[in-house]
């Protein structure tokens, strides 16, 4: 029986039709959904839609590589497209050629399954961004800029020296070390200072000063006068301008012959002067003015020290003596004679000791004195003799009036008053333990005290001549005159 052509042609259209249908069908079913995003603000190519492209799509379409002679690397050479014509049609993503590779539903879904770069294919979220640039105009620029860069603090050791420069005269030196930046006197050859740019602080990556840019300084310049420095690290260059004209305040010290030493409290809120006449001055750096004048050395003060807490000043002289002085008022608080003349005085600790430089080449170690000197009033007449107790709590006083007074060091005041004595008191000594005193005067007797009550206990007669002095055994029994 004859076949008939016709059918069997029939049949087969009828089968690749439905193949062809069915391959759409299944094309279909991968296309990539776009969500919907909304939003009023504009999307920012740079920021937003660059970082998703060079995730997933740069690799094989950029400047060096352009597969299809396709860049997206930026706006323009998106719109301008590939091989295959322009990738974009602003604000028209319908017809935007990169939408629909993207989303598979023009051609084979971009980037391609099974690719050697390891690129996935876009979420409908970055899909959606990506419609909205383009139907936003797809404009944008590439500043170069849009990733922040997080610097880190650089590794200890890394310190390659990449630039210097010198100025036209050839006094100064700069010297790029990783991110410092030195300068160097060079007739001496000493360090004139570290430049540091307090922005950097404020970042947190560094929390000393001393750090001149983040990066390795790569260049350095002198200006033709070298009052600038022009430093250059990464995308960045800085200006460092040489100090002019920076006094801040100018102390008339009246010396004859000249300032010869100097000192500033760690506070910042005195300085010390000392001139050839002997004389120290205390300035108040806040107002510029002499707040007092400290007397004593009788020779050129050659050293001066404030105490790291400010309230003491020390000084060294070629009178052979190192002095203390309180800070506060001006009042001396010790001395110490040394042997030979001070010419230098460094504090140890807090201040507790000091060491002195000498004429003979001696370091000498000395301990601070601590008692204040003071001045005590209400003494009645001058003093012949004086005695401390051995608690340190009074002071007794003797006379040439005759009266004997005994004052309170604590209250700075008279305790008591023991009279007795015709004439001058010459001698007063206190008993170990404190309890008696006995004194001796120029009526020829020899009389004891009870401190407590500030009465008489005995009385001593029969002397030839006046007592002049008196001094009382160890075991407080016994007295000699």
């Amino acid at each position: 029986m004859p076949r008939n052509h016709s059918s069997v042609w029939i049949a087969s259209l009828s089968i690749l039709a439905a193949a062809a249908f069915a391959t759409r069908a299944a094309a279909e079913d991968k296309v990539i959904p776009v969500a919907e995003i909304k939003r009023d603000t504009p999307v920012d190519f740079e920021k937003e839609v660059l970082p998703l492209l060079k995730k997933n799509c740069v690799a094989c379409h950029n400047a060096t590589k352009a597969e299809s002679s396709l860049v997206l690397e930026n706006p323009q050479a998106i719109i301008k497209g590939g091989d295959s014509g322009p990738s974009v049609v602003p604000k028209n993503s319908a017809e935007s050629l990169l939408l629909g590779r993207a989303t598979g539903s023009v051609d084979s879904l971009m980037p391609p399954p099974g690719n050697k770069v390891a690129a996935n294919p876009l979420t409908p979220q970055e899909l959606g961004l990506i419609k909205l640039w383009i139907d936003q105009g797809a404009g944008g620029i590439v500043s170069g800029q849009a990733g922040e860069i997080k610097w880190q603090s650089l590794p200890p050791g890394v310190n390659p020296i990449y630039a210097v420069a010198v100025t036209p005269d050839g006094q100064y030196a700069a010297c790029g070390r990783a991110n410092q930046i030195f300068v160097y006197h060079l007739p001496t050859g000493r360090t004139v200072g570290r430049l540091t740019d307090p922005e950097l602080l404020k970042s947190g990556v560094y929390n000393k000063p001393g750090v001149a840019d983040l990066d390795l300084i790569q260049s350095l310049a002198f200006s033709h006068d070298g009052t600038l420095l022009a430093s250059g690290g990464y995308r960045d260059i800085k200006l460092w301008q040489r100090p002019r004209d920076v006094r801040l305040a100018a102390f008339d010290t009246a010396a004859a012959d000249g300032t010869q030493t100097i000192a500033v409290s760690t506070d910042g809120k005195w300085l010390a002067t000392a001139a050839a006449d002997h004389s120290i001055k205390l300035w108040d750096l806040a107002t510029g003015q002499l707040a007092r004048a400290l007397a004593g050395h009788t020779a050129a003060v050659t050293s001066l020290r404030f105490s790291p807490d400010a309230a003491r000043l020390f000084s060294g002289s070629a009178d052979k003596s190192i002095r203390v002085w309180q800070t506060a008022d001006g009042a001396p608080l010790g001395r110490i004679d040394t042997p030979q003349p001070v010419t230098a005085v460094a504090l140890i600790g807090a201040g507790e000791r000091i060491a002195t430089g000498g004429g003979d080449n001696n370091i000498r170690i000395w301990t601070t004195p601590t008692a204040a000197a003071r001045s005590i009033a209400g003494v009645s007449a001058a003093p012949a003799a004086i005695a401390l107790s051995p608690d340190k709590k009074l002071l007794a006083v003797a006379t040439a009036a005759g009266p004997i007074q005994i004052f309170d060091l604590a209250a700075g005041t008279v305790a008591k008053t023991l009279e007795g004595h015709a004439g001058a008191v010459n001698g007063v000594r206190f008993q170990a333990n404190g309890a008696r005193l006995v004194s001796g005067g120029a009526d020829k007797t020899l009389r004891v005290w009870d401190v407590a009550n500030g009465q008489p206990v005995a009385k001593i007669e029969g002397f030839a001549a006046a007592v002049e002095a008196v001094a009382i055994h160890p075991n407080g029994n016994q007295a000699a005159s």
